[in-house]
């Protein structure tokens, strides 16, 4: 049986830089703002995903994220409706 980290693995083939075995997008951590050669946290195009915002929101209503905006006010700017189901 595979493990669910087995499951979750993304291969992709990228020139000059060989296979790379698992995408991982960090969302938040904590009120941490990191910026670095291969790391943007918050995620870079989080803000603008609402596929990314309502399960978060679901968990996490009262949110605020670290330039103080809570992600309330995220979903009602990006104006995205909450799916219908999962």
């Amino acid at each position: 049986m595979p493990s669910a980290l087995n499951c979750s693995r993304v291969v992709n083939v990228r020139p000059n830089a060989g296979a790379r075995t698992l995408d991982l997008d960090i969302m938040l951590f904590g009120q941490e703002i990191i910026h670095t050669e291969n790391l943007t946290v918050p995620h870079y195009d989080m803000y603008n995903r609402g596929f990314m915002l309502w399960p978060l929101y679901e968990i996490a209503p009262n949110l605020c994220f670290p330039d103080g905006v809570s992600i309330q006010q995220r979903l009602d700017t990006l104006g995205a409706e909450k799916p219908a189901s999962w």
